[in-house]
C-alpha cells in the first residue's frame, strides 16, 4: 500500500444512549452521536427527542438527510405526500424537496438525522444558539437557514 493509499481516520467511538454533545433548540433535545470528525465530515448522526414539535416546510439546497424514527410516531409530509413515520420507520430528503415533521401527540418521539455533508449539523447548533429558551424571530431564522442553504416553504 502505497502513502497515497492511506486516508487518515479518527479512532472509533463508542457513545451510550444519553452520551454525546447535547444542546436544544425549542421543545426538542438534540444529541450528537456523530459530529463528523470521525468519518472524513461526510456525514453527522444526531438523535431528537421531542413530545410536542413542529418543524414547518422548507427544502435543503445544498445537503441531504435520512431520518430513522427510534421511538413514537410523528407526522411528516414529503413533496406532496403526508405520511406517518412510526419507530423502525425511515425515510429520506434529498435536496429540493419540500417537507415538514411535527409531533402534536405529547408523546415522546425520538428519531435519528443522519446529514450528508456533516457541516450541516452546525445549522441546528447556530439556530439553538440563537434560539436561547424560545424560538428565534423570523428574521433571525431567515438568516441563519441562508447561511445552510435552507428555504422556507409557503
Amino acid at each position: 500500500m502505497s502513502q497515497t493509499d492511506i486516508v487518515e481516520s479518527s479512532p472509533a467511538v463508542h457513545l451510550g444512549q444519553d452520551d454525546g454533545e447535547s444542546f436544544r433548540l425549542g421543545p426538542l433535545e438534540i444529541i450528537v452521536k456523530e459530529n463528523g470528525s470521525g468519518t472524513r465530515m461526510n456525514l453527522a448522526v444526531a438523535e431528537f427527542r421531542g413530545n410536542a414539535f413542529r418543524i414547518p416546510p422548507h427544502i435543503h439546497t445544498e445537503h441531504d438527510e435520512m431520518i430513522y424514527v427510534l421511538e413514537g410516531r410523528m407526522g411528516v409530509k414529503l413533496g406532496e405526500r403526508t405520511l406517518t413515520a412510526t419507530a423502525g420507520s425511515s425515510f429520506t430528503i434529498p435536496v429540493n424537496i419540500p417537507h415538514a415533521i411535527w409531533n402534536e401527540s405529547g408523546a415522546r418521539v425520538r428519531f435519528l438525522n443522519i446529514i450528508v455533508a456533516a457541516r450541516f449539523l452546525d445549522y441546528f447548533r447556530e439556530m439553538a444558539a440563537a434560539a436561547g429558551t424560545g424560538l428565534p424571530p423570523a428574521e433571525v431564522i431567515a438568516k441563519v437557514m441562508g447561511h445552510y442553504g435552507l428555504k422556507p416553504v409557503a
